[in-house]
């Protein structure tokens, strides 16, 4: 199978260049991560644009870099031709055990994406198409391809125009990445039902915690440096079950939040009730003898072995990343 895919060098690169490529040298590419600190890097789509030109797609040779063609149409659905493979995203919380076992008799490569960790899983399925899809009937099978994808998929994932990072994660993280291939039939959109496409919905609210630091603006050096080891120890798995910890967590972040600890606490971690009991004895610990920031980033290098960067400069660009500025 040999394919077109559109390449970017990062979200914000308008300009479309065209790659002619091999199936199992998109499996070896897909299959690859990068490790940097910013989510924004190299990305694709199997989106064919139309040519300004008549230039042929350059050939990628497995093991080398993108060579870079003559320029075709900016990027935009309205210089969309066609579409020769579906990729699907899925960062719900669904496990990529449980998403295998849902799509095993397909042919596809996943791998996780820039935000996976190890007790949330974020990850992307690559499947090639095995026909072509022209533009205007690709509208008309997003229904069924929603369908098709199950719970957990972004429901953006088929939005005209959308471009997918390539395989990358954070230093700190690399440990929880993983990308693998699997052999079975070649996804045939054709013999899905086409349906009139729905009006677009409004983009979606931002989540409680999301709100709760815009609200707070976070713009005191400590409170960035607390919200930043809590996503960390959030994501490491920290188990807040021992009530000693618990309450150690929990005073830390009143001592620099105040009265909105419970709510931020609450949303890292959902399963433990912060709203009654722990709200009293919060009240009543004296600020001056709850534990410091240092407490906070001694149990980090505590619970992750790779060394953690806390420069503020680190700390302000990860707090960007994870919307929590």
């Amino acid at each position: 199978m040999e394919f077109i895919i559109s390449s970017f060098a990062s979200c914000k690169d308008n300009s479309v260049n065209q790659v002619k490529i091999i199936w199992p040298d998109l499996i070896k590419m897909l299959k690859t991560h990068e490790t940097r600190e910013d989510k924004d890097g190299p990305a694709f789509t199997f989106a064919e644009y139309h040519k300004n030109d008549e230039v042929e797609p350059t050939v990628l040779i497995a093991g080398e870099d993108f060579e870079i063609s003559d320029l075709h149409q900016q990027r935009g659905k309205d210089n969309i031709c066609s579409y020769s493979g579906v990729v699907m995203d899925f960062d719900s919380g669904i496990t990529i055990q449980a998403i295998k076992e849902r799509f095993d008799g397909f042919e596809y490569v996943g791998y996780t994406s820039f935000s996976h960790r190890h007790n949330h899983h974020k990850f992307r399925l690559v499947f090639p198409l095995l026909h072509s899809v022209l533009v205007e009937d690709w509208e008309l099978y997003k229904e069924a391809l929603l369908e098709f994808a199950g719970s957990g998929i972004d429901t953006s994932s088929f939005d005209t125009a959308r471009i997918f990072f390539l395989p990358a994660s954070p230093e700190m993280f690399k440990s929880s990445r993983h990308s693998w291939y699997n052999v079975g039939e070649v996804l045939d959109i054709s013999v899905f039902e086409k349906t009139q496409p729905k009006p677009v919905q409004p983009s979606r609210e931002l989540s409680v915690l999301e709100l709760e630091a815009k609200q707070l603006g976070l713009m005191d050096l400590e409170q960035r440096q607390v919200m930043y080891c809590l996503y960390i120890l959030y994501n490491a798995g920290l188990d807040l079950a021992p009530e000693p910890i618990r309450f150690k967590v929990t005073s830390i972040v009143a001592k620099y939040f105040g009265h909105q600890a419970e709510s931020i606490m609450s949303q890292f971690w959902p399963d433990h009730n912060f709203s009654h009991k722990y709200s009293e004895m919060v009240k009543r610990c004296n600020p001056q003898r709850a534990g410091s920031i240092g407490s906070l980033i001694f149990m980090v290098r505590e619970k992750i072995a790779e060394p953690i960067p806390f420069g503020i400069d680190y700390i302000n660009k990860s707090l960007k990343e994870w919307r929590l500025i």
